[in-house]
């Protein structure tokens, strides 16, 4: 009897033994190792964006057991420079992450002018990593340049000589602009003699063509006419009123915005307004200065 006690006892001990060690970590062989890759995506900016300023990288990440680090790296493709690997922010649910680039200094941007190409890479906690995703984008952060043509004439010169430019029944912007990419808008405000505002908000333009040279109708005059360009002709000179009559002097701003966006708050379409600038450069100045040069 006692044979049979300690046999049975001695069982029991291994029994516990067997279950013990059948449900440790490694019970379910196949639920608990990871074979499968993190997925990655890159959603924000949208493909061959045209940036400035400070913008935000984003996109989607997944993985069975989490993704513990995606990797960005920026490389610019006009120079060849790499910048370096850096670790983006992943949300809490490991489903997004997020990473800002091109920070401002005070000597300017971190990333100069140019294009270049993003890759991301995520990893999960056994050190697996996903595929490598890319997005190539343009950095601009410069505004364009406007030469002028007409009006030509800067309010020195028209307070010492009286000189200015003369218009008829058509008011209109003229010159060459340059810049790495298309201008979104022209706004032009317009100012009477006094110096006062002619209109609450300056006319503005948009899409503006620059190929041969920038031509853009900012006012016309058209007898019993009734679209927005008569609309600002009556405006600025007044048709209909007693003073509507005779030669009257106007100094004008005008700025000039290219197509560029800010991308800083992922899953929007970007903000537009781009680089700006009121600098105009006169034609004549610059052709004189540069025809005295080369003599």
């Amino acid at each position: 009897m006692k044979n049979f006690v300690k046999f049975f006892v001695g069982g029991l001990i291994s029994l516990l033994l067997v279950v013990l060690l059948s449900c440790g970590e490694d019970a379910g062989l196949g639920s608990t190792v990871d074979v499968l890759p993190p997925e990655l995506s890159i959603s924000y900016p949208p493909a061959a964006a045209a940036i400035n300023g400070t913008f935000e990288f984003a996109g989607t990440c997944s993985d069975d057991k989490g993704v513990v680090r995606v990797e960005v790296s920026v490389k610019n493709l006009d120079t060849g420079v790499d910048y370096g690997k850096s670790l983006a922010k992943i949300a809490e649910d490991s489903l997004t992450w997020s990473i800002s680039i091109n920070k401002k200094t005070e000597s300017g941007f971190e990333l100069p002018d140019g294009n270049y190409q993003l890759e991301v890479t995520a990893y999960d906690k056994s050190g697996r990593k996903s595929g490598l995703g890319t997005r190539q984008f343009t950095i601009d952060n410069t505004p364009p340049v406007f030469v002028i043509t007409k009006p030509g004439v800067d309010r020195n010169a028209y307070v010492t000589k009286n000189s200015r430019s003369r218009y008829g029944s058509l008011f209109s912007i003229e010159g060459t602009i340059a810049d790495d990419h298309s201008i979104s808008r022209m706004d032009v405000q317009v100012y009477d003699k006094n110096g006062q505002p002619v209109s609450s908000e300056p006319y503005t333009e948009e899409e503006i063509a620059t190929t041969g040279g920038t031509s853009v109708t900012i006012a016309r005059f058209i007898a019993n006419g009734t679209d927005i360009t008569n609309q600002r002709y009556n405006e600025v000179y007044k048709i209909g009123d007693e003073d509507s009559k005779g030669n009257k002097d106007y100094t004008c701003t005008v700025t000039i915005s290219d197509s560029t966006k800010q991308y800083t708050e992922p899953g929007d379409n970007g903000v537009e307004g781009g680089n700006s600038t009121s600098v105009v450069y006169l034609y004549d100045d610059i052709y004189q200065e540069y025809m005295s040069a080369k003599q």
